[in-house]
């Protein structure tokens, strides 16, 4: 009987910090309206004193997102890499690029040119012979 009473006790001890919880949110709250309503009196609205405070927070957040300042790394002139200097890597790289495609392509040219070379040379050899021979002034080492 023991257990069920702590936790009845407990329960109601839970719902009593709740209650009270409530009760400081709802005063909380009301305490804020009386703020407003008094700045409204002096003649502020709710709206400017709202978009300030806003303005403020806003700059204190990107404060904050930046994170701990870090110090600064000194590096060696000749060890530093800048905008222009990528810049001038990425157009060195697309000639490079565009090179080795011209290169290729006059190699491809070349291996097909060099089947055809190789069988023109051949067909007229074989026309010069056939036509030597066809006259008869072959020549040879007796004459």
């Amino acid at each position: 009987m023991d257990d069920s009473e702590e936790d009845e006790l407990s329960d109601e001890e839970i719902e009593r910090r709740r209650q009270m919880l409530r009760e400081k949110v709802l005063n909380h709250k009301e305490d804020e309206e009386v703020e407003v309503l008094d700045k409204e009196e002096e003649g502020h609205s709710p709206d400017e004193s709202a978009s300030e405070s806003s303005e403020y927070e806003e700059y204190s957040d990107s404060e904050e997102e930046a994170g701990p300042r870090l110090k600064p790394v000194f590096v060696r002139k000749k060890d530093r890499v800048t905008v222009m200097e990528k810049e001038r890597e990425a157009v060195r790289q697309k000639q490079a690029e565009i090179e080795a495609k011209k290169m290729a392509e006059e190699r491809r040219k070349y291996t097909l040119k060099v089947p055809k070379f190789y069988r023109y040379c051949m067909k007229l050899s074989y026309l010069c012979k056939s036509d030597l021979v066809k006259t008869g002034s072959v020549a040879t080492s007796q004459e």
